[in-house]
């Protein structure tokens, strides 16, 4: 079986970038698009709910 081989059939073209890899403006740099969401509001705490939870079920196994 004979083959032959053509090159250069294929282009790739090239996505425009998006995210945070966009360019802002002309100074080329990238834009932080991480700049623009809001920062949620985080809570540390003991996890009281957790603690509870457990008491509360030792309590009921102790009971039954």
């Amino acid at each position: 079986m004979a083959t032959s081989v053509r090159g250069g059939s294929a282009t790739i073209h090239q996505f425009p970038p998006r995210g945070r890899y966009a360019v802002s403006g002309a100074r080329g740099e990238p834009e932080r698009a991480a700049s623009t969401l809001p920062v949620p509001n985080i809570v540390f705490g003991s996890g009281w709910y957790h603690d509870a939870a457990i008491a509360e079920e030792a309590e009921r196994l102790r009971n039954s």
